[in-house]
C-alpha cells in the first residue's frame, strides 16, 4: 500500500493481479471479515472463486487455480496454515468417503447443516 493504494508486488508471477470472484456471503464488509478473518497468502494466485459458507483459518495460502464451492447447507472451514494450489471443490465432488479421508488429514471440515 503506498499512500492509500494497492501497489502489486514486484515477485507476483505471473505478473497480473489475480482474479478474485466472491459469492453473495461476502457481500457485506462485516461478513467477508467474518469469514476470512485474516487475508490469506496469494502471491502465486492465478485465480480464486469462493461460493457460499466458506471459512478461511488464518494463515492460509492459495496458489494456482482454487475454486471451492459449499451448498446451501454446508460450511467449509479450511483450517490454519491450510495450503490450496490448484483445488476445486463442489458439492457433487465430494463423496462421503472423500469427506472422511480429508477430515482425517486434517486438511477439511464440513458441517451439514439439517
Amino acid at each position: 500500500m503506498d499512500h492509500g493504494n494497492l501497489i502489486l508486488n514486484s515477485s507476483r508471477f505471473p505478473s497480473n493481479a489475480p482474479l478474485v470472484k466472491l459469492g453473495n456471503h461476502y457481500k457485506k464488509v462485516s461478513d467477508f471479515q467474518k469469514r476470512i478473518p485474516s487475508i490469506p497468502r496469494i502471491l502465486e494466485l492465478d485465480h480464486l472463486t469462493i461460493t457460499g459458507d466458506v471459512n478461511l483459518g488464518k494463515n492460509v495460502t492459495l496458489r494456482g487455480t482454487v475454486i471451492i464451492v459449499a451448498s446451501n447447507n454446508d460450511t467449509i472451514d479450511i483450517p490454519p496454515g491450510s495450503i490450496l494450489e490448484n483445488v476445486h471443490t463442489h458439492p457433487l465432488l465430494l463423496t462421503n468417503a472423500r469427506l472422511l479421508l480429508l477430515e482425517l488429514l486434517g486438511s477439511w471440515s464440513i458441517k451439514r447443516i439439517r
